[in-house]
């Protein structure tokens, strides 16, 4: 079940951003790049948490492992204050 909602979650962001960055596109509005940028970014820090990405996203870099909370929390703060 732990994978069943993770695996969710990820389709649920992947649609959610191809269909921002199809906005971003058609409609050349910045806002929507900001956003797609967010909510993947923010899905990584949850799967993070849960330890998918390390297992799945980038299983030979533990050292990256170790950082990748730092990063993408901040990526998402930096990205979420863009959007607004």
């Amino acid at each position: 079940t732990e994978y069943f909602r993770a695996g969710m979650l990820a389709g649920f962001v992947l649609i959610t951003a191809l269909f921002s960055l199809f906005c971003l596109v058609t409609l050349r509005d910045r806002a929507f790049g900001y956003y797609a940028g967010y909510i993947l970014s923010a899905a990584v820090v949850l799967l993070g948490n849960e330890g998918l990405t390390a297992e799945y996203l980038w299983p030979n870099a533990p050292r990256f492992t170790l950082h990748e909370r730092s990063i993408f929390v901040s990526l998402t703060v930096g990205l979420q204050v863009l959007f607004v």
